[in-house]
């Protein structure tokens, strides 16, 4: 009976070199199936930012695309006005410069020459009434001198 002992001993020796064995592989599955499950558990909370972080700024270039399409429209639109705002502006500009020289015009021939207006002791008006020249001979009635030395005045003091 030995030997039968002895092969019981053996079988229940090898058994537990066998559990242990299995207990080993099973602890190692377990730590490596734990790990891939929270690697997948990482991956996955990444994937999930990620694509919240794509529907956030989906939506933030979508209110962005339309901001540009309603400014389009807008320009679009207001093209026509603002070209013919811009014309009346260049014509308004015109008409000043124009308007300018006119007054500038008008005040060289009604001031004596070489006398600018600042230097003249007597007024216009008193050197076309004292001039040599008859009221007859005159080519400037009265009245008109006092509007143009009111324009000779405005246009000293606007270029002065």
């Amino acid at each position: 009976m030995s030997t039968l002992k002895m092969l019981q001993q053996n079988i229940v020796t090898h058994q537990q070199q066998q559990r242990d064995i299995i207990c080993k592989f099973i602890e190692q599955s377990e730590a490596r199936f734990k790990t891939i499950e929270q690697t997948v558990e990482v991956r996955f909370k990444a994937a999930s930012d990620a694509a919240t972080l794509m529907n956030q700024q989906s939506a933030k270039f979508q209110r962005l695309g339309r901001l540009v399409e309603s400014t389009y429209d807008h320009l679009m639109k207001d093209s026509d006005t603002t070209a013919s705002l811009s014309q009346a502006v260049s014509k308004m500009q015109l008409d000043v410069v124009r308007i300018s020289r006119e007054l500038q015009e008008l005040t060289e021939k009604v001031r004596p020459l070489g006398v600018p207006y600042e230097k003249q002791s007597v007024p216009y008006e008193k050197q076309f009434r004292s001039s040599s020249a008859t009221r007859a001979d005159s080519a400037v009635s009265t009245e008109a001198v006092r509007w143009i030395f009111t324009v000779s005045e405005c246009t000293t003091w606007h270029n002065g």
